[in-house]
């Protein structure tokens, strides 16, 4: 768990395959020390057929993700164990199960 991190915003693009796939984007981070980042994300994940999923940075884990609709998911970074809550707007690119 990091504690020293107060805000954490991040832009992901996933490619939309199913049930594996890769996700790009950035993340920027705050705390007692002021802003850190845009750090660059390279995440590949994969979802069961229940809309669960892992999302994996260098092979390691790097949080879970649940499907809640084609453009809607809500994640879990492994760091925070905070949920965030992402969706895209008319995306041509869709994450499913």
């Amino acid at each position: 768990m990091i504690a020293a991190i107060t805000n954490s915003v991040t832009y992901l693009h996933a490619d939309g395959s199913s049930p594996t796939g890769n996700a790009t984007g950035s993340a920027v981070t705050s705390g007692p020390g002021g802003a850190n980042g845009p750090n660059p994300l390279t995440l590949t994940y994969q979802i069961d057929a229940t809309g669960r999923g892992v999302c994996d940075e260098r092979a390691k884990q790097y949080g879970f993700l649940y499907v809640v609709s084609p453009n809607k998911f809500a994640w879990c970074r492994r760091a925070t164990n905070r949920c965030r809550h992402l969706s895209s707007r008319a995306s041509p690119t869709k994450l499913s199960c």
